[in-house]
């Protein structure tokens, strides 16, 4: 076995001298350092991006982290207080976002009601809805666009009249520029007939309506679709699940694993608990970690290592950005993998990694290192019993 593999899997490894960290950071500091997970044999150092998950620069975070050195002015400029109306306007956002229409107009109508743009109100009599813009005697567009969710708030195809005025207004916002930069002109009626054109093909393309992050359904680790009990390993393959618990309030975690054959049988299992941790995420991660190095240490050659976090195995199949707080761990896992002769990365429903997730909860509870070998602890029998069906209970 190679000598830095060797170091992996022994658990006299690298770990944060606490002592040391406390000594030159203030106590804020130390305890966000302490609960960063590294990597045990060490993983090559890379620049990162510190205001993205993944760590790489995008346009969207810079213009935030320049928004909020504004406000708090550090730009050399006198600071902005949050605005307090902001929040009062959340229902309009949501009426914005929630828009049947392609998301390029979805912007179109958020810019215009921050009035970072201007455009003319033409055409609107000629169109179906027969709107009279004199009615609008409001001054701003986030005005006008609250009044017009007042006055369709009741009525039945109310979506449809917000998709047309949304289109609408987007046709008029194009025509203008073709008359300004290229000097073509459309008549009112025109601007109508292409309209509804582009609304007819937007409708037979049946998009799917973009939900708002709060909308979403839970991450995809929570699903409780697909099989609902733990699966044997093929002949002569060992199964290792493993499992993390984090408490946010201690910033600590645990690691739990149960290794069994391809009859069921339990091998082994163990963990370990109490340690800094920042996310729920990492300490998955350590659990992924802990059960690779104990399927190498036990000299497994065809090994499926599973786990319900379906975002970390997504992370190491490359399938998912690497989230920069768990870097050094993923390149321990990959690392011990590529030494394993055959092995697989599995996400499975949580009720499949019921096993795992008792042992994580137990030393996680009680802090320290554990390890059982074919004597089973009398409070995990009844689900390992259970998950290769056996009706004995204790």
């Amino acid at each position: 076995m190679p000598t830095y593999v060797k170091e992996l899997i022994e658990p006299t490894t690298k770990q944060w001298k606490s002592a040391e960290v406390d000594r030159f950071f203030l106590a804020s500091e130390a305890e966000l350092i302490k609960s960063m997970a590294i990597s045990k044999w060490g993983c090559p150092d890379k620049r990162i991006w510190h205001f993205t998950n993944h760590g790489g620069f995008t346009v969207k975070s810079a213009y935030e982290v320049a928004q909020f050195l504004q406000r708090n002015g550090e730009l050399g400029r006198q600071g902005q207080g949050e605005p307090s109306v902001r929040n009062n306007h959340r229902p309009l956002w949501t009426s914005i976002w929630k828009l049947q229409v392609p998301p390029k107009i979805r912007n179109f109508v958020w810019r215009a009601c921050l009035n970072t743009l201007a455009f003319a109100r033409v055409f609107w009599f000629s169109c179906p809805l027969q709107f009279d813009t004199r009615l609008i005697t409001e001054g701003d567009f986030l005005a006008c666009w609250q009044f017009l969710l007042k006055k369709y708030e009741h009525e039945d195809n109310r979506q449809d009249i917000l998709q047309w005025l949304a289109i609408g207004l987007w046709r008029l916002w194009k025509n203008r520029n073709a008359a300004i930069f290229q000097g073509q002109h459309a008549l009112p009626h025109e601007i109508a007939l292409t309209c509804q054109k582009q609304i007819e093909e937007f409708v037979a393309a049946g998009p799917v309506s973009i939900p708002l992050i709060h909308d979403q359904p839970r991450p995809p680790e929570w699903d409780r679709s697909g099989a609902q009990t733990w699966q044997k390993p093929a002949d002569s393959w060992m199964k290792v699940n493993c499992d993390g618990a984090w408490a946010q309030a201690t910033m600590k975690g645990g690691a739990g694993w149960v290794a069994r054959d391809c009859n069921g049988w339990m091998e082994m299992a163990g963990g370990v608990g109490g340690f800094s941790c920042a996310s729920a995420l990492a300490a998955e991660a350590v659990a992924m970690r802990e059960a690779v190095a104990v399927g190498m240490g036990a000299g497994f050659t065809k090994l499926v290592v599973e786990t319900d976090s379906k975002q970390l195995v997504a992370m190491v199949h490359g399938d998912l950005k690497t989230d920069t707080t768990i870097d050094g761990i993923l390149h321990d896992i990959k690392l011990m993998a590529s030494e394993v002769g055959q092995i697989s990365f599995v996400f499975v429903n949580r009720r499949c990694n019921a096993a795992a997730h008792l042992v994580a909860a137990h030393v996680a509870r009680l802090g320290g290192e554990f390890k059982w070998d074919q004597l089973w602890p009398e409070w995990l029998f009844d689900t390992l019993a259970a998950d290769v069906l056996i009706p004995i209970r204790f």
